[in-house]
């Protein structure tokens, strides 16, 4: 049987640095190269190609203005010829088998659509500070992702019909497009699989600055995607203000987290204040703000 084609596509801004581990990685990937495409798109215009990069033969890069990494990918989308679409991003570092892996999915079971890969996180140091703590026990829940019929672009692969069926991402979104066009895809009837053998590397958040602007982000994706009234943000916000969520202690305390009991107390402290920051952020919206885009 002929190997499916597959095209990955890989959003980037201001990141060659992070972008060229992301190349090297898919150098080295298992799957046959042949029958490789890799799209990345550029989203800051004004940013050359720095001449140290060292591109792939089976590599193009492009330039999208329009600002947005969902517009970024849409724009990949378009040019790509792949039989299967794969995403991640620019500072993700796909483990050897990561395409292999995935294919094996959609050829030992052709009823499957797509697939959200497992992201692992990886650290700056041996002991994780207290973002890397909070981007432990928070960040990529993957399995949980799909569960609600989405995944996280850092590991989506589709059949290419699905985006023909349901269409590109809302590039209008800075945020939660990842989900939006899920929750569209699982609207249509294609379903989705965890797949816990297709990896990815993320590095975890090590400033907690870097979390409070990505809760800000998010919580403006939401609120394009979920027109909740104002009232029910404010209610929200006063219930957390009398009574922090306690119940975020449970899995906090889990034993799978190897992090120290004072960290977890610190972990819960950031979660009570990122909370209260995503109230803010959906009540600010409903009355006028523009989306927080500090990334894209």
């Amino acid at each position: 049987m002929k190997p499916l084609t597959i095209s990955i596509i890989i959003p980037t801004y201001h990141d060659w640095n992070r972008l060229s581990l992301c190349l090297q990685a898919l150098e080295r990937q298992s799957y046959p190269k042949e029958f490789i495409e890799i799209i990345v798109v550029n989203n800051a215009s004004d940013d050359q190609i720095p001449e140290w990069l060292d591109i792939p033969d089976n590599c193009r890069i492009i330039v999208e203005k329009e600002r947005g990494s969902y517009a970024a990918r849409n724009t990949g989308i378009k040019l790509s010829e792949g039989e299967i679409l794969a995403f991640t991003d620019s500072d993700c570092i796909p483990d050897i088998n990561w395409i292999e892996n995935a294919i094996r999915y959609f050829k030992e079971g052709p009823g499957i659509h797509r697939i959200g890969g497992r992201v692992e996180l990886f650290y700056q140091t041996d002991k994780p500070n207290l973002a890397e703590a909070y981007e432990t026990i928070y960040a990529f829940r993957q399995d949980l992702y799909v569960k609600d019929g989405g995944a996280v672009t850092a590991n989506m692969i589709s059949r290419r019909n699905v985006f023909e069926e349901v269409g590109l991402f809302n590039s209008n979104m800075y945020s939660g497009g990842d989900n939006e066009w899920g929750q569209r895809a699982t609207a249509k009837g294609f379903n989705i699989v965890y797949a816990p053998e297709v990896i990815v590397k993320h590095p975890a958040r090590n400033k907690v600055r870097d979390l409070v602007r990505k809760a800000r982000r998010i919580s403006s994706g939401l609120s394009q995607k979920r027109k909740s009234k104002v009232s029910t943000h404010f209610k929200k916000l006063v219930r957390l203000i009398f009574l922090p969520p306690f119940g975020e202690l449970k899995n906090i305390f889990s034993n799978r987290y190897a992090i120290t009991s004072w960290k977890k107390i610190a972990v819960f402290s950031l979660r009570y204040y990122i909370l209260l920051v995503i109230n803010v952020e959906n009540i600010k919206f409903h009355y006028g703000a523009k989306p927080f885009t500090d990334t894209i």
